[in-house]
């Protein structure tokens, strides 16, 4: 687009003219191209690579996240889909901040940078989604905590999740619904036991149970 601009500038207002209307009859479709359905496709696609995301996660943190748009961009600087970093994504996957509008390549650092994260706090998926949110910040003094101005969101995902995975299980328009039913209850990774802590990272009605017990304390 930019060597099409400067060859405008060259032969004239004509070119340019032509230039803005190929522009507004592409767009259009690109626009469909990534449509909603698609993107998720792509999600259930990506998350299913990993070891420890399930579908149903990785939509709740898309659809929270943006929307599922490819080109929106935060206050903070986070773009995409997955409303990645491009620091983050830069320093752990060498991903330069313009492939991030690519939705196949954002899709692909959030799923393994969530992946990442849930692996670094053994399962805790209270923990990883606080820490995609909030940052880093999590860890403390050598612990690690929720951080308390992220409650409401990883309540939000986990109940999110909860909706994806009774789609996944029960929606014939969207492809493998059976086999995700499958996948995501024996596929992903357990973390090790912890007393009194959900014991499947996947089990999300006890995560969201966990966190809801914890709400009325960070709001406090």
């Amino acid at each position: 687009m930019i060597m099409l601009l400067k060859q405008a500038g060259r032969q004239g207002l004509t070119s340019f003219a032509m230039i803005v209307i190929l522009s507004f009859a592409i767009l259009p479709n690109a626009i469909a191209y990534w449509s909603i359905d698609r993107i998720e496709q792509l999600i259930i696609q990506e998350s299913l690579k990993s070891k420890f995301v399930s579908p149903s996660l990785a939509l709740a943190v898309a659809e929270t996240e943006s929307s599922f748009r490819p080109h929106v961009v935060s206050h903070a600087g986070a773009v995409g889909v997955m409303q990645v970093m491009p620091a983050t994504a830069y320093d752990m996957y060498k991903v330069r901040q313009e492939a991030l509008f690519d939705p196949q390549t954002n899709i692909r650092i959030g799923v393994q940078f969530l992946n990442h994260l849930i692996k670094k706090y053994n399962g805790r998926i209270d923990l990883a989604l606080s820490h995609y949110n909030g940052g880093s910040r999590v860890i403390r003094d050598g612990r690690a905590r929720i951080l308390p101005y992220t409650i409401d969101y990883v309540s939000r995902i986990l109940a999110r999740s909860k909706h994806y995975k009774v789609a996944l299980a029960s929606d014939p328009h969207l492809k493998t619904r059976q086999e995700l039913a499958v996948q995501m209850s024996n596929n992903h990774a357990k973390p090790k036991k912890r007393a009194g802590e959900p014991l499947h990272i996947n089990h999300v009605d006890s995560w969201l149970t966990f966190i809801e017990e914890l709400t009325p304390i960070g709001r406090q």
